[in-house]
């Protein structure tokens, strides 16, 4: 009788889950068709810019040459980047060396071709890992947490643009994952890899140190320094020199960020003196977190909380917010464990941050950052505060299996 009444009662909750993941998987079918269009076919003005240059980059290197001295001489570049001819891409030594995976130095058609591939594979293992979260709860709650994923505005963009975001969530979702089944050279190729753009993983893999993850950091480094030693080997220069160039064109880039702090603050403590305070007042507070959460806190809940200090202490640009997927994912699975409505609205505040196509010059309008910054920095505290929940709930839930079992 009990069960019959508690289905009667979620039965409203699960068709409005339905009808929200119809709706969000028609805005995702047109999303994802207008990125990975672009990505295949794009030319002129529409071209992936983004992995033209790493292809670029890739080509350069294999002959010896480094894009911080080289440049990109491409004239297939649209005019208004055409600028780009004569600056490396500011990715760290070890980064161009991976990009010889992610963007080989083949014919352009099938290394298009080979990266739609992996970001359709990258695209698969954060629907999975969404699903079987949400399965956890309902088929529904699965379908909708695939839906949302796939909704994300930030996600098409970087598909389109042809960017590593999504692959690095992938990356940090199989780390998570792996680490917590103890398949620490998984886990520690993944957080290698994620590092490709370390403003954007560094800080996970600082949480996985800071977590006693030495096997996996390790593996990581060195993922970073094997990528440092075929840069050398290739060009002849030595990784601190590289790290030095790519530095200098970093900073020439600075003023692209829509990071709503670096924005306010470059204007007054130039490049240097932002990038020292918003890096190590940043990392302090993310090492504090990853040390002071909970014993038996799962790696992805540290990665989500890193994930968003992310979007704050460094640079960052909109296709860099595909990342935001795993808090995303993370916000709806504490507001169904904990049932409490609050939670449910900060849930579908940070899922419409993502589900709003904002575009181009939008994320540059400082409206559209103090909304990001109101609900992006909460939404880090509400996935700390919940891990406490999180250790409660899984401790409960293992107590009553093993009474089960006792039982039967």
């Amino acid at each position: 009788m009990t069960s019959t009444i508690t289905d009667a009662r979620s039965r409203p909750r699960h068709y409005l889950l339905i009808l929200a993941a119809l709706i969000l998987f028609a805005v995702a079918a047109a999303y994802q068709f207008v990125g990975f269009r672009s990505l295949l076919f794009g030319v002129g003005s529409s071209v992936p810019v983004d992995i033209r240059l790493r292809w670029i980059e890739s080509r350069l290197l294999v002959e010896g040459k480094d894009s911080h001295s080289w440049g990109h001489p491409d004239p297939e570049l649209p005019p208004a980047l055409r600028w780009q001819r004569t600056l490396g891409g500011g990715y760290p030594p070890w980064a161009t060396a991976i990009g010889l995976v992610a963007a080989p130095p083949v014919s352009w058609s099938l290394a298009r071709t080979w990266f739609a591939i992996l970001n359709i594979g990258a695209l698969a293992v954060i629907c999975a890992w969404g699903y079987s979260i949400g399965i956890k709860y309902s088929r529904p709650f699965g379908l909708f947490l695939v839906a949302a994923s796939l909704a994300c505005a930030p996600v098409a963009i970087c598909v389109s643009y042809g960017q590593y975001p999504l692959l690095i969530a992938a990356g940090l979702v199989i780390a998570g994952e792996a680490l917590e089944r103890n398949r620490k050279l998984a886990g520690g190729l993944a957080l290698g890899f994620a590092l490709v753009k370390p403003q954007l993983a560094a800080m996970a893999v600082m949480a996985a140190l800071i977590r006693r993850q030495y096997a996996a950091f390790a593996i990581a480094c060195g993922v970073v320094l094997t990528g440092c030693g075929v840069m050398w080997a290739l060009t002849g220069i030595d990784p601190i020199t590289a790290l030095q160039d790519s530095q200098k064109d970093a900073k020439i880039f600075s003023f692209l960020s829509v990071n709503p702090l670096t924005a306010w603050l470059l204007p007054m403590l130039g490049f240097e003196r932002t990038t020292a305070l918003l890096g190590l007042s940043f990392l302090a507070v993310g090492c504090v977190a990853a040390w002071s959460a909970p014993r038996n806190v799962r790696m992805t809940s540290l990665f989500g909380i890193a994930v968003i200090i992310s979007m704050f202490w460094s640079y960052r640009r909109g296709y860099d917010c595909a990342l935001l997927v795993i808090p995303m994912v993370l916000m709806f699975e504490a507001a169904a464990r904990q049932g409490n409505a609050a939670i449910w609205i900060m849930a579908f505040a940070f899922g419409i941050s993502l589900w709003v196509p904002v575009r181009n010059e939008q994320w540059t309008w400082t409206s559209v950052q103090v909304a990001h910054l109101a609900v992006w920095l909460p939404a880090a505290i509400t996935l700390y505060l919940s891990q406490s929940r999180e250790e409660s709930y899984s401790t409960d839930y293992s107590a009553e299996r093993m009474r089960m079992e006792a039982l039967a």
